[in-house]
């Protein structure tokens, strides 16, 4: 019995998952830069364009002074999806 093409779906799931995780990374690094505070990057989700933070209050305001800034520099650098907001 052959396995080669379901060796070829699963490397692209893999793919898929890895880009999403080196997506977040920059996203948080890029966040963390901005607002000059480190934060979790398993405090980042992605969801349809929408950048989810989960941390305190004042970071999250903080992350809200500089988010046109932060969002130019993500979609300049990540361009294969474009994200619209942070909440």
């Amino acid at each position: 019995m052959e396995y080669g093409h379901i060796s070829s779906f699963l490397e692209r799931i893999k793919n898929l998952v890895s880009h999403g995780d080196e997506a977040r990374l920059y996203i948080k690094d890029t966040i963390s830069t901005q607002i000059g505070f480190t934060i979790d990057s398993e405090a980042i989700t992605l969801d349809k364009g929408i950048i989810r933070v989960a941390v305190s209050p004042l970071i999250k305001n903080e992350i809200f002074m500089r988010k046109e800034k932060i969002l130019l520099e993500i979609n300049t650098h990540l361009t294969d999806k474009t994200y619209r907001d942070i909440v």
